[in-house]
Parts: structure tokens; sequence; C-alpha cells
């Protein structure tokens, strides 16, 4: 009786340690499925390209990261109207022919680029036309990018009117849509061949829009990287003075390739409490946003004792409003530099001795430039008070 009480027991025994060893084996099956989709993304050629960009990856400063329904991402930037603004294709055509590409404005108004699928190749090229009267004028193909570039979407052009970013395929891109820049030749009335802008702005997924906000020294980007079907991921960065790349030999090569997924946004970060004032300057553009009622039109200029302008529409001419413009720009460039130098004396203040030299260096540099920018803003107001005033006496 005994022998077979101990039977019964060992056999139950020996049945629940199967099941529980298959019930491990399930999620480890699991995983290691997922792994094996996920291990390389990229073909040879791919990983290629992305070996090479990996040493030049730029370093940059994420304040923020948003994650939005894909097809929403335009919404979600807050754009100032005086940069230009995206609009529906379908839309702006007034069909229906293209329901998920976009047409972008420039900030004056009398530009505009966009994609369409044209011809019995049904390829998709990109166009700009420039504005006349009320209207329109005819459709000009920009060749040499659409030549290298296939599935363009997305195209900005920055407040420079110089520099435009679409998004694309190419041989030397990463997977899905790269984003790319390219460079008008104002010698030819061309533009430059598209460069991909690498790391850490593209990935083996879906990145699709690059927009400047140059002023305020604020951009954004954003890619379908670890993102669920249907979403996208729209990153906030601090624009730099200048690029500046992560130096590859003084770290591991998981560490660079960390920073170029943008793995962890808080390990771009300088300090904490660098990028709480960050956030806090990005919070007031979104509530600005948020609030604003045809900001573009809305302005502050004295043009001399008896007139003073609070409408963008009071300027009389293109040429004038481009000025206004471009005093705005200088003066939030100025401001910027100013919060960067106040930073930068804090930081000496709080440094040891043997570690001033290099900030000081650098704090010279700034009053300097910083000088040079209100000397140029207080010129080039001058210069659009007269070219107003003669406007006003005519």
């Amino acid at each position: 009786m005994n022998s077979r009480k101990y039977i019964l027991f060992a056999l139950l025994l020996s049945s629940t340690m199967v099941c529980a060893q298959q019930r491990k084996a399930k999620p480890i099956a699991r995983k290691n499925v997922r792994n094996a989709a996920t291990a390389n993304p990229m073909n040879a050629r791919q990983q290629e390209n992305f070996n090479a960009m990996l040493p030049n990856t730029q370093s940059i400063f994420v304040v923020d990261s948003t994650i939005v329904d894909k097809n929403r991402v335009v919404e979600t930037i807050p754009l100032s109207p005086k940069y230009g603004k995206f609009v529906s294709y379908n839309s702006f055509f007034d069909t229906d022919t293209q329901p998920n590409q976009y047409v972008f404005i420039n900030g004056f108004a009398n530009k505009c680029y966009y994609t369409e699928v044209a011809g019995k190749d049904s390829v998709q090229h990109l166009y700009t036309r420039n504005k006349l009267g009320d209207g329109w004028g005819e459709p000009h193909r920009i060749s040499e990018i659409d030549s290298k570039l296939k599935h363009i979407s997305y195209p900005f052009l920055s407040s420079d009117g110089q520099t435009l970013y679409v998004s694309g395929i190419a041989d030397d891109g990463l997977g899905k849509r790269d984003i790319y820049v390219a460079k008008y030749n104002a010698d030819e009335g061309t533009y430059f061949e598209p460069e991909n802008i690498g790391l850490p702005f593209n990935s083996h997924e879906d990145d699709f829009i690059y927009v400047e906000s140059d002023a305020e020294r604020f951009a954004w980007f954003a890619t379908t990287r670890r993102q669920p079907e249907g979403k996208a991921c729209v990153y906030t960065f601090a624009m730099p003075e200048q690029r500046t790349n992560y130096n590859a030999d003084e770290m591991s090569e998981s560490r660079l390739k960390s920073l170029a997924s943008l793995i962890r946004i808080r390990d771009t970060w300088p300090t904490p409490e660098i990028r709480e004032r960050a956030q806090k300057e990005l919070n007031a553009i979104k509530e600005e946003a948020n609030t604003r009622v045809a900001a573009t039109d809305k302005v502050n200029f004295v043009v001399n004792d008896d007139v003073v302008y609070t409408d963008i529409k009071s300027f009389r001419s293109d040429a004038t409003r481009q000025m206004y413009y471009e005093v705005m720009r200088l003066q939030n460039d100025s401001k910027n530099k100013q919060r960067t130098l106040n930073t930068l004396r804090e930081k000496y203040h709080n440094t040891a001795d043997n570690n001033r030299t290099a900030l000081t260096r650098d704090i010279l540099q700034l009053e300097q430039q910083l000088d040079e920018a209100r000397q140029q803003l207080k010129k080039l107001e001058a210069q659009l008070r007269t070219a107003e005033n003669k406007l006003i006496k005519k």
C-alpha cells in the first residue's frame, strides 16, 4: 500500500515538473522568435551604410519625445507660421488622389514644395511652384533631388530659403525612408545632390520629417523606430550653434550605437538643470502654438513716432516684410546667445580653476558674437524703418 502511494506521488511529481518545464519553455521560445526577427533588421548594404555613418554620429541634445499617431505628426510639431506650414495635398489641390501627402508653403507664402505621381512610370516626383498674384505658377520639377530619391515626402524649406529637407529612399539609406538635405545652388538655379543627414536622425525604420525653428533654436524629426504599427515618435532637440559629432575614440561601440539609436534621450542631456530650462522654453512654444490665432499676422514694430505696426500686413512690400522676419530672427538669436552666455558664466563660477581656461575662451568668443548680433540687429531695424517710411510717404 505504501509503495503504491509512493509510485502515485512520484508520477504526480514527474507530471508537475514536465508541465512546469513546458510553461517555462513557451516564453523562452517566443523571446527567441522575437530576437531572431529583430537581430539584423538591415540587409548587408544597409548595415554597411550604418557602420560608415556610426563614427560621424551627431551629438544632439534631445529635449523631449512624444508618441503620436503616424498620420498626426504634422499637428504635433508647434511650428510658427513665420517658418511656413504643411497643408494636405488633397486640400491644396482640391482632390482626393494623395491622402497621405503634404504641401509645404514657406513663411512668405510665395513658394510651395510637394510631391506627386506623374507619367506612365507612376514615379513620385518633387515639384516647386512660385506664387503669382492670387494663384500659383506652373510646377517646376526638382529632378536633381528626385532622380536620387524614391517615395519622397514631407519637403521642408528652412528659413534661409536655401536648405531643403525631404524624406525618401536611396541606396545610401538604412532601410525605409531616411531624412535628406539638399542645398540650393544659386549660380545654377538648381539644388545640389541630396545628402543623408545620418545618425541619430535615421534608422532602419521609417524616418520621415525634419523641421527647424531656427530663431527659437529647436528642431523636430519623426520616426517609427521601436514604435507599434501606426505610431511614430516625434523628437524635439535643441539646435546647436554648430554641428559636433560624438568622439568615437572616447566611448565603447555599444555606447555609441546606443546614442546613434537614441535608446535613452536622458543620455543626450548636458545636465538635468539645462534640460529643465530647455523644457520650459519648449513648453512656452507649445502653449503659444495651442493658443495662437493668426500669430503670423501679429507684430509690434515702431515705424516712427506716429505709426506702430501690429499686423504683418501693414508692411507695404514683401521686401520690408522679409526684413521684419529677419529682425525677429536676430532678436531671438541674441536672446539665445545671452541664455547660453549666462549658462557658461554660471558654469565658470562653479568649476575648478584648472578647467576655466577653455570656458574663458568660449565666454569671450560668445560675448563677441552677441555684440556683433546686437549691432547687426540695430542696423537692420534702422534700415527697415527707413525703407518703410519711404513707402508710407509715397
